[in-house]
């Protein structure tokens, strides 16, 4: 296994289109953004190659971060967007992803995977915001699949997405419902090509894929954007 971590310094300047697109117009400027990164994990896999493995790499991290630069929808053109400075913000979370390969016999195997993120982004003592919740980001993210594979090379199972409830302002007064998503993944893998097929949103689930952000949302604001419908994917890889 391997244990890790680092301090490092962020910086990012305002690209040229925020410096166009930002909220006080004029002749003002943008401020770089700027902080400070920790970050510690452990990764490491377990078992043995016809048997049960198991691997995972989870880290923890906090950043805090000046001038961070946020995208607000514009009032007076909906669908434009317009940046601004917030003086104070702080990152931090933990990010996981474990997976394990179970061995059903000589010719089968059962591939459980999982990634999950957990969030809490926040202004830092901000004097308009507060320590509320900045928006766009959900709570939580949680992405996986269960692959059963034969020695054939066909591999079938489910896959699943579930996301957290988001805030659609500043004021964290607009509630964006979290969701979850199920579906479908096939194919079957040869000495050097595949060929696969999913099914993504498998019960036709209606839920919101992005937003726009405002300062203070109304009820009826028109900041969401429904993701897509049933879909089927298919495709063929070849390996050079």
């Amino acid at each position: 296994g391997e244990v890790y971590g680092n301090v490092s310094r962020l910086f990012e300047a305002p690209t040229t289109f925020q410096l166009i697109d930002q909220v006080r117009g004029g002749n003002t400027t943008l401020d770089p953004m700027t902080g400070t990164v920790a970050e510690v994990g452990w990764r490491s896999r377990t078992g043995q190659a016809q048997g049960t493995r198991v691997n995972w790499d989870v880290a923890a991290y906090y950043a805090r971060i000046r001038n961070e630069i946020l995208s607000l929808d514009d009032p007076d053109a909906p669908g434009n967007s317009l940046v601004t400075n917030i003086d104070t913000t702080t990152h931090a979370g933990v990010e996981a992803l474990v997976g394990t390969s179970l061995s059903l016999g000589a010719a089968h195997r059962l591939d459980p995977q999982v990634s999950v993120t957990l969030n809490r982004f926040r202004f830092a003592a901000d004097p308009l915001y507060g320590s509320n919740r900045l928006p766009a980001a959900p709570r939580y993210a949680a992405r996986g699949e269960v692959l059963y594979r034969h020695a054939s090379g066909i591999y079938a199972g489910p896959t699943f997405d579930f996301i957290g409830q988001r805030y659609g302002d500043f004021a964290n007064s607009y509630t964006v419902d979290r969701y979850g998503l199920i579906g479908l993944r096939a194919g079957f893998n040869g000495r050097r090509w595949e060929v696969f097929g999913e099914l993504r949103n498998l019960f036709d689930t209606d839920y919101i894929a992005t937003l726009s952000v405002l300062n203070v949302a109304a009820p009826n604001a028109r900041v969401l954007y429904p993701g897509a419908p049933l879909s089927a994917y298919t495709g063929l890889r070849f390996f050079l």
